[in-house]
């Protein structure tokens, strides 16, 4: 469905001389992203309304939105299966975050963990896009920079807002394991070329 949408805006696009023929590809591209990406956003919006965790799912979005730009991680093969991952990755953290109080020493664990893999493995990068060593360093660190800080404000307000403080703690969870994933793929695809 995007690729159709990105094309069909394309076409328009090239027919008002708005872009040139030989870009148009990259601009589908573009428009793929930009449209799959409101696409999953607003699923989850929706989703966030219709069981009243507005704020949660806000809270979910922030996170998720601003850390894993940066940290790279599992990217499913098509469009569909990417929404249903992150729309997967958003009911489990919101329901997780309801039914399941986080201990504060376990934030603790999870803030070591989390910036250890960061650290050691970040960013995981996307075959489609792949990073300079300079972009690798500077996405590293603003990962860690931000895990940190959204660690730290999670922890903070678990004395004030546990439920927030929770869905910090479960989609920071779902960042780093949507981090490992990759891992093993690469490790069971080299041990199969073996």
């Amino acid at each position: 469905m995007e690729n159709k949408l990105a094309k069909w805006i394309c076409r328009r696009l090239r027919a008002k001389q708005v872009i040139d023929e030989e870009y148009e590809e990259v601009y589908v591209y573009g428009l793929e992203l930009i449209l799959s990406f409101l696409i999953s956003t607003s699923i989850i919006l929706v989703i966030g309304i219709l069981y009243g965790q507005i704020i949660s799912t806000l809270t979910f979005l922030a996170t998720f939105i601003l850390i894993r730009q940066y940290t790279g991680g599992y990217h499913a093969n098509s469009y569909i299966m990417c929404k249903l991952c992150t729309v997967i990755s958003f009911g489990i953290s919101v329901f997780l975050a309801n039914v399941f109080p986080v201990p504060r020493l376990l934030f603790l664990a999870l803030l070591t963990i989390g910036c250890l893999i960061i650290w050691l493995f970040g960013p995981i990068e996307n075959i489609h896009k792949p990073l300079t060593d300079q972009e690798k360093q500077k996405h590293k660190i603003t990962a860690l920079t931000l895990y940190v800080i959204w660690s730290v404000v999670g922890f903070a307000i678990s004395f004030i807002v546990p439920l927030i403080s929770n869905t910090i703690f479960y989609t920071l969870g779902a960042i780093i394991i949507l981090m490992i994933i990759p891992l093993f793929e690469r490790r069971t695809h080299h041990e199969k070329t073996r």
